[in-house]
């Protein structure tokens, strides 16, 4: 999977990215409602995963491995539930 339109661009995204509330299954719920003849797959990321695959570009979370550790080192924290 290609990352097309990242949701963070900078690092000033970074620094303002809040994780959804992953306990809402709304979204899923009416998609089936209104699509019954559906099949719904739906997959979770493992908190290695989301950095890379998901939210950013590559070369942009390694640049801000090297220039912005400490709002890294937050992200990682919040992501993995431990912050």
């Amino acid at each position: 999977m290609e990352v097309v339109d990242s949701v963070i661009k900078d690092i000033h995204d970074q620094e303002n990215y809040r994780f959804p509330e992953f306990t809402d299954t709304s979204a899923i719920s009416n998609f089936r409602k209104a699509h019954p003849e559906a099949c719904v797959v739906a997959e979770t990321y493992g908190v290695q995963d989301i950095s890379f695959t998901q939210l950013w570009e590559m070369s942009r979370f390694m640049l801000v491995m090297i220039y912005h550790p400490e709002i890294l080192r937050d992200y990682i924290t919040s992501a993995a539930g431990i912050g």
